[in-house]
């Protein structure tokens, strides 16, 4: 069973659950009977995956479930807000008299309330079900009679499952240990990407808070296009990843135009300070000098302080080029829809809890803030 599961996290779950509606109609009807909190839902008519990418709608004769089912990653509320609006257009479409959304997952988003609710509107209300709330009420609604292997291994398995979603929880006090030996067992266990991608969006989601404390306007966990048009009201973004070096990544991004970004990035314990260019036309050899030239030069203007060694210790931990004289590292990479010049300088963080690390990117972010002014006219015009 567990090995099935690591093709696709989430969608072996959806994938099992429609299996069992199909084989197991009236205990699969009962089933989420009992997970809704709703009664008088009518026959049980079919389940459906992936309708216009809601994981699981379920019909029945008086009412329509919808099930977003999230292992890999915390909802957002931009993601429950845009599912919403699939629910309002699909509940156009049928007669059901009621509507019933249910978030299945490991862990409870923090902006669902104290019933376990999310009220988007007056016509969407989600509800959180837990993986351990499913295993109890499918052993419930499949009595030991039932000779299949199959039921009753899932039931064990996700069981097991919610136990392990209380260790990817993030708290401020946690030591920050999410990177080398300290993976190791979650690599043994073929779930590391699970892990990283868990620990380092709960990160984001303590720094969001933050950061919108400060009055400014910040996207979370949504992709963006480097090159779209810089607006004032769209120019600050959170992203989180698992990356190919299998180490995790929380990134905060600061446009100051329509080409130029800095960003604050933490891969693995590597923290560092970024300026990245990007336009749709390809960047020459002698365009990539230019470009490096400008960061050279604001070393010696508004650019990150690495002499505090109040804050990183030893001067020679800072990493570029050269340990003693550090200079930008250049990283090029070519996108679908354009190209990116990415230089950084970067210290290697230890011995710190996740409360610090956020406290360390608050600190980074109010100085772009503070020096906006400065960096808009270092970049301005260039290369």
């Amino acid at each position: 069973m567990f090995q099935m599961s690591l093709g696709s996290k989430e969608l072996f779950h959806s994938n099992f659950l429609q299996w069992v509606s199909t084989e197991y109609r009236q205990e699969f009807e009962k089933l989420f009977e009992q997970l809704s909190g709703e009664k008088n839902l009518g026959k049980f008519d079919k389940c459906t995956r992936e309708t216009k990418h809601i994981d699981l709608t379920l019909d029945y004769e008086n009412a329509t479930i919808f099930i977003e089912n999230k292992i890999k990653s915390i909802a957002t509320k931009l993601q429950l807000e845009k599912y919403s609006k699939t629910v309002l257009e699909q509940k156009k479409k049928t007669n059901s008299t009621k509507t019933i959304c249910l978030f299945l997952g490991l862990t409870k988003p923090s902006f669902f309330d104290e019933s376990n609710e999310f009220q988007i509107n007056e016509n969407v209300i989600w509800k959180y079900v837990s993986y351990k709330q499913l295993a109890g009420k499918m052993k419930d609604s499949f009595p030991n009679k039932y000779p299949n292997k199959d039921v009753i291994d899932y039931i064990e398995f996700i069981r097991h499952l919610s136990q392990l979603g209380n260790k990817l929880k993030v708290e401020p006090r946690d030591e920050f240990n999410y990177f080398g030996k300290n993976i190791e067992e979650w690599k043994d266990a073929r779930i590391h990407d699970l892990y990283l991608k868990r620990k380092y969006q709960g990160m984001g989601l303590l720094l969001l808070p933050e950061l919108q404390k400060l009055g400014i306007n910040v996207e979370f966990g949504e992709d963006w296009i480097r090159t779209e048009k810089y607006t004032a009201e769209k120019k600050c973004f959170i992203k989180h990843s698992f990356n190919r070096g299998e180490r995790g990544t929380l990134t905060l991004d600061y446009r100051i135009n329509n080409k130029w970004t800095i960003s604050i990035q933490l891969e693995g314990n590597t923290y560092r300070h970024c300026l990245l260019f990007a336009q749709t036309e390809k960047i020459q050899d002698s365009l990539k000098n230019n470009i490096l030239k400008t960061a050279e030069g604001m070393k010696n203007s508004c650019w990150f302080d690495y002499s505090l060694k109040n804050r990183w210790g030893n001067l020679s931990l800072v990493k570029g080029a050269g340990t003693q004289k550090p200079q930008f590292n250049r990283y090029f990479t070519k996108r679908k829809d354009h190209q990116e010049l990415f230089l950084c300088r970067y210290v290697q963080l230890e011995d710190k809890t996740v409360g610090e690390i956020v406290d360390v990117f608050v600190e980074d972010f109010k100085y772009i803030v503070s020096n906006e002014e400065c960096f808009k006219t270092m970049l301005e015009g260039k290369p």
